[in-house]
């Protein structure tokens, strides 16, 4: 293999999920040598994995930045998440285009596939040469939404697929997170909460309000967890991105304790309910078998979340649905699910050093 020089870049907290496994293989594969670009808010987590192979970047966007990065490495190709607003990540893109460098977009999540590459003419302007998508159901419902056939190409989703090989090892024992180990006794729900107030409700940068937000949904939950017959703990899981405090609070008999460093995979583990809005965690938790439910009250779109579309989470409309299920959740189906495949970090990386894929 030729010596090559990957410029990996991500920004929010999508595409450090599945650029992350990448960069993993890559610190062990020789004749492959690569940089990290991301922003502060994730310089710690990138740099535990990466060491030194890490630059922060602005977080506001620039040609002069990009071209600065692409300057100073020259890479044979970068790899890239893929964002919903203008970031590094985009520009990027297409700097790379006007050099001639190679790029793969790695997709995170099946949503919002054409807004990812299109400015506000709706012009597909950051398309990158090659866009790595999670399964049929990402390659079906991107060309639904105008995302060229020859773009696409199938890898599996790498953090998933990760996730899916920590879940299948036998003989381990999961720690209880201090959080939960606090409250003995306590039905275990773990709040599987979002930034959807800020994203389409306050700044509106991401769209129109979606009907619901974390903050109604966390609500709702306190209220019905209270008719439950024992004491509740609610675990307010706070999104990466959230720039929220930890916090302990109490209702009556419902503890609700907001955090944020606490490993989500452990909490799941040791929940008797999770439930979440449109988040791709859901998958996560269904993954595990935790029981789940999407709560998307007066949702004004429908098909937002992805577990459900998968069959994997229960779809509740309403407080009265809520509080039913609450009652008696059921775990979720245990399938396959045909977006894990082994191969998923090498297939990406593939991508990124044949460029006449």
């Amino acid at each position: 293999m030729q010596s090559q020089r990957l410029l990996l870049c991500a920004t929010d907290a999508g595409g450090i999920s599945v650029l992350l496994p990448v960069a993993e293989v890559l610190r062990k594969t020789e004749q492959i040598s690569f940089l990290f670009a991301t922003e502060q808010r994730y310089a710690e987590r990138v740099r535990s994995v990466v060491g030194k192979n890490m630059v922060v970047v602005n977080s506001i966007p620039s040609l002069q930045q990009a071209s600065a990065l692409l300057d100073s490495f020259v890479p044979s190709a970068v790899i890239c998440g893929t964002t919903r607003y203008e970031s590094i990540d985009r520009v990027l893109t297409v700097e790379a285009r006007k050099r001639g460098v190679w790029s793969v977009g790695v997709l995170d999540e099946w949503s919002n596939y054409r807004r990812r590459f299109e400015n506000e003419r709706g012009e597909l302007i950051y398309l990158p040469d090659k866009l790595a998508i999670m399964d049929d159901l990402a390659r079906q419902e991107a060309l639904a939404e105008g995302l060229p056939e020859s773009l696409l190409a199938i890898t599996g989703h790498p953090a998933l697929t990760r996730m899916a090989g920590d879940i299948s090892r036998s003989g381990i024992e999961y720690a209880v997170p201090s959080c939960i180990a606090r409250y003995p006794g306590h039905i275990v729900i773990t709040f599987l909460s979002e930034e959807l107030w800020a994203n389409f409700t306050g700044a509106g940068s991401m769209g129109e309000p979606l009907g619901f937000d974390e903050r109604v949904v966390l609500r709702d939950i306190i209220d019905e967890a209270g008719r439950l017959d024992q004491p509740v703990l609610i675990v307010n899981k706070l999104h990466p991105s959230s720039d929220r405090e930890e916090t302990v609070e109490q209702f009556g008999a419902v503890v609700v304790a907001t955090v944020k460093t606490a490993s989500l995979h452990l909490l799941l583990r040791h929940s008797a309910m999770a439930i979440g809005m449109i988040s791709v965690a859901l998958i996560e938790a269904a993954m595990i078998g935790t029981p789940i439910a999407s709560y998307q009250p007066n949702a004004r779109v429908q098909g937002l979340s992805t577990a459900v579309r998968l069959g994997l989470a229960t779809l509740l409309h309403d407080r009265k649905a809520l509080g039913t299920w609450m009652q008696a959740p059921l775990p979720p189906p245990r399938i396959f699910p045909r977006f894990v495949r082994e191969e998923s970090v090498q297939s990406i990386i593939q991508l990124a050093i044949d460029t006449s894929a």
